[in-house]
């Protein structure tokens, strides 16, 4: 994104006479407090070290000359007085006795002369004033002691901070067209600049960020501080501020001009968010950016706005876009210790047409099921979300102990719903399936259904903060083209939250209920399992169910599954885990519950955790099961 001249601040500064004096946003006569030179000083030594790597082992350093100083130890003490740590880090980042005693710990230089750490000694004070007037602190004293022992030398440096500034006045004054934003009042009245407060030059920079980039955020791109002055008077120990900060006019987004050739004009208006005559707001304009981008219709999106070629403050907008290739191919393979060894492969058509129609089919196989499916997707109201679905599906799979040949083919009208995803969908089912040594039966369902779903993470892919659920009703009616009427709810919910900079907790739960006419004619995609990888692990995929006469899986009438686990990062990428699960498919609630628990290998792979988990079920007398999986937490 483009975004010419849209922040502009200088400052005009009338005559005073003050013993110090620091005017507008530049000629700041020391550096920044501790947190923003750590930052630096960071990024230098980082830098400094990649660079640097490679000479080292081809430029050694020169021997140290007789007498030099190859070992040094600077130690920095503060009177006890407020923020005392940061002023001894701040101390420690001006002194040229640390830089130098860093400097032999990194080997960039072979040793010192007396003669240059005596000279550090003679700048210590002056160093140490630089360092302490950005806390308000311009009356410091220093006293600096060198003892040489040989090659070795001892730095003491002891500070005495002094009196500290305060503020002895202190007015902010908004002009323009803004004068009478409720934001930016509140912010000139939330002010930490308050007469009598000690004076921090870290809140006089962050009062005047803040400021300046609200008026920006509010659209008015030409705010600027008329005046910005700090004048502090040490003899008196008070420091005055006065700002006047002029905010312009508001901007406003103008027309709107999105360059592409592949979608009808009317089509990508409803793409396209931003509206002509709202606030300029450059947050709309990288939420615009990004949701097109996330479209399946453009590879790249780049969006300009000149605020020079505004008229009457309406800034234009031209949106830049590239195609996106209209057809693209997919293949996978994997392994499961649920599914065994699987493959897939996917064709998508992007664009069927200039209104965004999009076409996909895809074919999956494994061990224990293979599918074909095919759907036709019809964008409709907000049309980069929402969809009309067409589908078909072929399905071969065993569930259980049982085998199912199924066709299915339906619409779904999938849409926002508030803050949920929704799905109402209407499907046929035609199957033919057989459970164990019971006869082979024929089934058919028109299904009616509705979903909704929810998630919210930090990381779709690495979530450490998250929360996601979803609830799917369904059923059909049996003397509506149906052998028999049913009604079916599963709800899940999963959730993340850190317990620790490496560790997590993550809780898992499903709860499914289905009445039922004749559970023996309802096919067993309908009915409930669990066990395995994603659910209670120890256990076989899908054997946690109530058994026939046969001892065959049939699946049950009631779900329940749960599970909690930590998990820890131990170094880099790896990490380990320890979890209990406990549920079962049953008659009824809380029959015949099982327990696995376990520890797990963690992996952080650019495609998502890898886990392997050792799992034993505490209700069976078997070993420890392996579980294989990879893909997200949510």
């Amino acid at each position: 994104m483009v975004l010419q001249n849209t922040k502009s601040i200088t400052s005009s500064i009338s005559e005073r006479s003050p013993v110090w004096r620091r005017r507008g946003i530049s000629g700041y006569p020391f550096r920044a407090p501790v947190r923003r030179i750590a930052f630096l000083v960071g990024a230098t030594v980082l830098l400094s070290g990649c660079l640097g790597s490679g000479t080292a082992s081809t430029t050694p350093l020169p021997p140290p000359k007789p007498g030099d100083i190859t070992e040094l130890r600077t130690t920095v003490s503060v009177a006890d007085v407020p923020l005392r740590a940061e002023l001894e880090g701040n101390v420690a980042l001006f002194l040229s006795l640390e830089t130098a005693e860093q400097a032999l710990k990194d080997r960039t230089v072979a040793g010192y002369a007396p003669a240059q750490l005596t000279r550090m000694q003679r700048q210590a004070d002056a160093e140490v004033n630089a360092a302490l007037a950005p806390f308000g602190f311009y009356e410091s004293s220093a006293e600096a002691e060198l003892e040489i022992d040989g090659a070795a030398a001892r730095a003491t440096v002891n500070v005495e901070p002094g009196p500290r500034v305060r503020l002895r006045s202190v007015r902010a004054t908004l002009l323009g067209d803004g004068v009478n934003e409720a934001s930016l009042r509140a912010l000139v009245s939330a002010s930490p600049l308050q007469k009598g407060t000690p004076l921090l030059h870290a809140s006089y920079d962050a009062f005047k960020q803040a400021l300046t980039d609200r008026a920006f955020d509010l659209g008015y791109l030409d705010a600027r501080f008329k005046t910005a002055d700090l004048a502090v008077f040490p003899d008196d120990r008070a420091a005055d501020i006065e700002l006047a900060f002029e905010t312009g006019k508001q901007y406003r987004f103008g027309p709107v001009l999105v360059e592409q050739e592949i979608l009808t004009p009317d089509f990508v208006d409803r793409l396209v968010e931003v509206e002509t005559d709202e606030v300029f707001d450059v947050k709309r304009l990288i939420d615009q950016q990004l949701a097109l981008n996330d479209t399946d219709y453009f590879s790249n999106v780049t969006v300009e706005a000149d605020k020079e070629k505004a008229i009457d403050q309406a800034v234009p907008v031209v949106i830049h876009t590239e195609p996106q290739a209209s057809q693209s191919y997919t293949t996978g393979l994997g392994f499961g210790t649920d599914t065994g060894p699987r493959a897939t492969f996917g064709v998508e058509w992007r664009r069927l047409n200039k209104r965004g129609h999009q076409f996909s089919a895809d074919l999956r196989t494994s061990a224990i099921r293979n599918t074909l499916a095919a759907e036709y997707r019809i964008p409709f109201k907000e049309v980069a979300r929402d969809r009309w679905k067409v589908f078909a599906r072929l399905d071969q799979a065993e569930i259980g102990d049982s085998d199912s040949d199924q066709f299915s083919v339906g619409v779904v009208r999938d849409d926002s719903w508030g803050p949920l995803r929704r799905q109402i969908y209407f499907k046929y089912n035609g199957e033919r399936f057989s459970i164990g040594n019971e006869p082979t039966r024929d089934s058919r369902l028109l299904i009616p259904g509705l979903a909704l779903s929810y998630q919210r993470a930090d990381d779709p892919l690495f979530t450490r903060r998250g929360l996601s659920f979803s609830v799917d009703v369904h059923g059909a009616l049996g003397d509506l083209a149906s052998d028999t009427a049913f009604i079916s709810t599963l709800a899940s919910l999963r959730h993340v939250r850190p317990l620790s900079p490496r560790s997590r907790l993550l809780l898992r739960g499903e709860l499914g209920y289905l009445e039922v006419d004749d559970f023996a004619a309802l096919p067993p995609g309908e009915r409930f399992f669990t066990g395995g990888d994603r659910t209670v692990r120890g256990y076989g995929f899908q054997t946690l169910s109530p058994e026939n006469a046969d001892g065959d899986d049939i699946g049950g009438v009631r779900l329940t599954a749960v599970s909690a686990e930590v998990d820890y990062l131990l170094i880099g990428a790896v990490g380990i885990a320890a979890f209990v699960d406990h549920g079962a498919a049953s008659a009824r609630f809380g029959d015949d519950l099982s327990t696995g628990v376990g520890l797990g290998l963690r992996y952080r792979s650019p495609v998502g955790m890898i886990r392997v988990d050792f799992a034993h079920p505490l209700d069976e007398d078997r070993s420890v099961r392996l579980h294989l999986t990879l893909g997200s937490d949510l």
